[in-house]
């Protein structure tokens, strides 16, 4: 008896709440399960739906070796040393990327609408070799989208062009075949004396010709052909 005095209960409260709702005393409505991005969530009116961000993270290195991406942002090279810039694009976003630009200012365009499927979390690199003749600091944009949804990055890299340079000393002794440390000597009228001329490659770049003129004895060498080292003398 208890059982179907329950069971009547039942079906006495969800008719007497149908005729509630069909005479609008309540109003009712069925629950809705938001759709999450991460901790996203937008609203549109009644309506839930996830955010799916777009975004992209480029780093630019430059290096010397073109076999390898680098890891520094700037080198110290010589005037007209080719060097390799290197472009990393990570997918830090939740849309996976089909399409890529990159433009390098001054080096141009070195990507444009290139399909490649960059996932979320994942790189890619592309590298590009260049002479350069001075110092120079450029700046690249990595612009990568689905077909619809697109997302930029940009970052720079710097090149300094250390021209060749030398440090030059000159000293005088009385030995003919001694390189004397001395600049000034007092010897009697007549003395023979030795100079030395001492160079050092203080730059980046060997030298192969050398030229050596006193202004009182003339000159010494003209052209000389001798690989003067970098740090050699």
């Amino acid at each position: 008896m208890k059982q179907k005095f329950l069971n009547r209960s039942i079906r006495i409260t969800l008719a007497v709440l149908l005729g509630m709702i069909m005479m609008g005393i309540v109003a009712w409505s069925a629950p809705q399960t938001p759709l999450l991005a991460g901790d996203a969530v937008v609203e549109e009116g009644s309506r839930t739906q996830a955010a799916l961000a777009a975004s992209i993270l480029l780093t630019k290195t430059v290096g010397a070796n073109p076999a390898v991406c680098a890891a520094a942002k700037s080198i110290t090279v010589p005037p007209n040393t080719p060097v390799t810039y290197c472009y990393q694009a990570t997918n830090t976003g939740n849309v996976t990327f089909t399409l890529h630009t990159l433009n390098d200012v001054p080096l141009g365009l070195l990507l444009f609408n290139f399909p490649y499927l960059l996932a979320p979390g994942d790189s890619t690199f592309v590298t590009h070799t260049t002479v350069i003749t001075q110092s120079t600091t450029n700046t690249a944009s990595w612009l990568a989208s689905d077909g619809s949804t697109p997302a930029s990055d940009s970052d720079s890299a710097s090149v300094t062009v250390a021209p060749p340079s030398i440090a030059f000393t000159k000293t005088v002794g009385v030995e003919p075949d001694v390189c004397a440390s001395t600049q000034f000597i007092a010897v009697p009228l007549g003395s023979d004396v030795t100079y030395c001329y001492t160079v050092k490659n203080t730059g980046l770049l060997s030298l192969a010709s050398h030229s050596l003129v006193d202004d009182q004895l003339g000159a010494l060498l003209n052209n000389q052909a001798y690989s003067l080292a970098p740090g050699a003398s």
